[in-house]
């Protein structure tokens, strides 16, 4: 069976606690239901971590796994997001809304 597996990317840093919890949700309910595995960086890196520490994580660790990489809007205002995609295509990923 091929990988399904989607990571989320977006912005992050600066936004409110609830506007992460209620953006990362939707999307990743989302592709739940649509039948995806999702990563969620949100629910996996751990809030101790500085910034460079949870984007090593995101980078190296989290989006190995995934196949797909789901650019949320606003995601071009991230300089998270941007190493991701970076990277995403570094691997040959498939992308999702790059636009």
């Amino acid at each position: 069976m091929k990988n399904r597996t989607v990571y989320l990317s977006g912005k992050v840093t600066g936004l409110s606690k609830w506007w992460i919890v209620l953006k990362f949700g939707f999307w990743r309910n989302l592709f739940r239901w649509l039948g995806y595995e999702v990563i969620d960086p949100t629910q996996r890196v751990p809030k101790y971590l500085t910034y460079e520490q949870a984007m090593d994580m995101c980078l190296n660790i989290l989006l190995p796994k995934a196949r797909y990489i789901y650019l949320m809007p606003g995601w071009n205002k991230s300089k998270g997001a941007k190493r991701e995609l970076k990277k995403a295509i570094k691997r040959r990923m498939i992308i999702i809304n790059r636009y």
